[in-house]
């Protein structure tokens, strides 16, 4: 027997192989851009909002000024002076109250929250300050 000289390659395995890479790479990119979107939805101003307005509610709730404050446009966290401050604040309220967020429109930095608490309910406004939201007074989101 002698050798076939003209023997051609096996392209099956070329072939199987390229398929596989293909597949995988598509997948890849796949979870990569579903990865991105769930990042994106997690950093975007109605999420960010809810968390804003979560934790104003949480730290009035506590009597947390400090906190408070942080969470206010500069015009309104200037004009809070020692006398707002109550003297004991810890006979206040500490138990976090049921806090509904709804309603959230966005306007470019300016944006409003529909707040409902068990016998409340109130719109808040908010405006983005060096890419956070704050609460502010509504004449100065208008």
């Amino acid at each position: 027997m002698t050798p076939n000289p003209e023997r051609r390659p096996r392209k099956g395995p070329f072939v199987l192989g390229a398929a596989v890479l293909i597949v995988v790479t598509g997948g890849a990119i796949g979870y990569a851009q579903v990865q991105h979107a769930q990042v994106q939805h997690a950093h975007s101003d109605p999420v960010r909002i809810q968390q804003v307005v979560d934790q104003f509610a949480t730290a009035v709730d506590r009597a947390d000024v400090a906190k408070t404050v942080s969470l206010l446009c500069p015009e309104e966290a200037n004009a809070i002076t020692d006398s707002d401050i109550p003297p004991d604040s810890s006979q206040l309220a500490t138990a976090k109250r049921p806090i509904k967020v709804s309603g959230i429109q966005v306007r470019g930095d300016l944006a409003t929250a529909q707040v409902t608490r068990p016998g409340v309910s109130a719109t808040l406004h908010l405006r983005k300050d060096a890419g956070t939201w704050k609460v502010c007074d509504p004449a100065a989101t208008g």
